[in-house]
């Protein structure tokens, strides 16, 4: 049986929409949550992936953030796509779009640590002065796209 998390009293109508919503994933490893804020909310998520999904109250469409799941904490990676990139028909194309522009953020980031790096071994003579590159020249503008 799926692990829920349902705060007591939730709505049959909420708890459906939830369930239907689990149904159509087709990845393994999704839960439901339920719970009551100026309103009842439903979500499901992963855990393994650190992943939710949520439907928009607007649209209908679905959206996936990554982050602590039911109280763990921990970073959270704000999805700040273009609303067309963000919001989709089908929960898994939502958490397909999500995990690749995760991808590219840490792509990004880990550019920019490999640079910090580099500048640090330069300044502790690690690297000589005539093999040294600088941020841009070693491939940031070649990798944003």
């Amino acid at each position: 049986m799926k692990k829920m998390h349902v705060q007591p009293g939730a709505p049959i109508h909420i708890m459906e929409a939830a369930q239907e919503l689990l149904k159509r994933m087709r990845t393994p490893g999704w839960y439901i949550r339920v719970w009551e804020n100026l309103g009842w909310h439903y979500q499901i998520y992963n855990p393994k992936a650190r992943a939710s999904i949520y439907v928009s109250t607007v649209t209908g469409k679905f959206w996936c953030l990554f982050g602590g799941n039911e109280g763990e904490g921990g970073p959270t990676l704000l999805n700040d796509q273009s609303v067309e990139d963000r919001y989709f028909d089908d929960p898994n194309d939502a958490f397909a779009s999500a995990v690749k522009y995760a991808r590219s953020v840490v792509s990004h980031y880990d550019e920019i640590v490999k640079a910090g790096e580099a500048v640090l071994r330069y300044w502790v003579g690690e690297i000589p002065p005539r093999k040294f590159k600088s941020f841009s020249e070693r491939s940031f503008g070649a990798n944003r796209g």
